[in-house]
Order: C-alpha cells, then sequence, then structure tokens
C-alpha cells in the first residue's frame, strides 16, 4: 500500500481554509474528494482528523491518501449509450 501524501502550510496560507488551500494547490481534488477523505478519516491536519472547513495555519502538516487511491473522475455516458 502506497504512503499518504504530505503537505507543510506556508505562511501564505495561514488563516485560509482546508478547502481553499486546496483549490489552490491541488486543483484536480474536487470538493467531493476532499469531503469523501473527510468523512472516512483519511484527511488530517497535523495527525487529526480534518473537515474542509478547518481553519490552517502556518507550519501545519496535512496529510491525504496517495496519488494511487484518488479516483479518477468518470467520463458522462457517450453519446452512442444514450440512444
Amino acid at each position: 500500500m502506497a504512503e499518504p501524501r504530505t503537505f507543510t502550510v506556508s505562511e501564505d496560507d495561514d488563516g485560509i481554509r482546508l478547502d481553499r488551500w486546496f483549490k489552490r494547490h491541488a486543483p484536480d481534488i474536487s470538493f467531493n474528494i476532499l469531503s469523501r477523505w473527510s468523512r472516512t478519516g483519511q484527511l488530517k491536519l497535523n495527525g487529526k482528523r480534518a473537515t474542509p472547513g478547518d481553519r490552517i495555519e502556518a507550519g501545519q502538516t496535512i496529510q491525504v491518501p496517495a496519488a494511487e487511491a484518488t479516483p479518477t473522475r468518470l467520463q458522462g455516458p457517450s453519446a452512442s449509450a444514450s440512444r
């Protein structure tokens, strides 16, 4: 099993919400995925469970599942499948 990814909050991001941090630094991770990680305990701030609305401080660590565990976005049904 792959190791979780860990990030450190910089001074520029001090005081913002966790979901805003992801929007700035990992825009490919949707709010839905972030919420799922939070519900399942995979989103951690300084080693403790976190929610997307938590405020972050410079120097804190953010831990998320490994890249392989990140679900890919599903494409909508093809035109031939809807006929």
